[in-house]
């Protein structure tokens, strides 16, 4: 197996590389609600103090899946969901594997916004505001290590809830290794919800019977995406430090 990129963090932030990590296992199908053919994936977290439960922080998250290309999607969302080495992958996380699956990727990265380990969105970001973040220093250096450090496929996808203060700062860190430090980041969504300007998040929820089609009019937005194996959509960064898309695809 490949060196895990989560070693090289640890090195570099002089983490203990026995301790602060955790392993998840799981199997689940291609296709949410589905139960034929199975996508086995094994995944490496950087946790707080080793420390794998809600209201705890995770840092990275690097999952290894059975196929044989060498390509690393990495997902950038809004804080850790309940992927906990017990419990296996929630769906949030496992809708990202399928959709790196469809698309021969071999890994996951998963980034979040903050860190803080909850699956309810207002809940955890009422807990951000009010202690989470004072732990979010590492958390941001992290993620800042990666993208100069990796090039990557960065699908965009903390939907509408991301803090306006914590978008502002990730889009323009971006901006600038994008043009200052010359590195190769793909800003992609796999699907935009154009009631509310911005990428989908891959939360269960968004596959629904409900109107808020992505760009291509679909309603069912995330199996649509998977079965008929779609191109991601292709994003920028205005001038306002917004996302745009770009009309063309990756």
């Amino acid at each position: 197996m490949e060196k895990l990129i989560l070693n090289t963090i640890k090195e570099h932030f002089n983490i203990n590389l026995e301790e602060n990590e955790q392993i998840i296992s799981d199997s689940f199908s291609k296709y949410p609600g589905e139960k034929k053919k199975k996508i086995n994936v094994c995944g490496y977290g950087i946790f707080k103090d080793n420390i794998a439960k809600r209201g705890s922080h995770r840092y990275f998250l690097e999952i290894q899946i059975n196929n044989i290309s060498n390509k690393t999607l990495a997902a950038f969302m809004l804080n850790p969901s309940n992927s906990l080495p017990n419990e296996g992958f929630d769906q949030t996380v496992r809708n990202v594997i399928r959709i790196a699956y469809v698309k021969n990727y071999s890994k996951v990265v998963i980034l979040n916004t903050f860190s803080l380990i909850n699956g309810k969105g207002q809940d955890a970001i009422k807990n951000y505001k009010k202690q989470a973040k004072n732990n979010n220093d590492l958390n941001r250096r992290i993620i800042n290590f990666y993208l100069r450090n990796y090039s990557t496929d960065l699908m965009i996808a903390w939907g509408t809830q991301i803090q306006t203060s914590d978008k502002k700062y990730y889009l323009e860190q971006i901006k600038n290794i994008q043009q200052n430090e010359n590195k190769n980041i793909n800003l992609i969504a796999y699907a935009w919800n154009n009631k509310t300007n911005c990428p989908y998040h891959p939360s269960q929820q968004v596959d629904n019977k409900k109107t808020n089609a992505d760009i291509d009019g679909d309603t069912s937005v995330l199996t649509n995406f998977l079965k008929k194996n779609k191109k991601f959509k292709l994003l920028k960064i205005n001038d306002s430090f917004e996302l745009e898309f770009t009309e063309k695809y990756l």
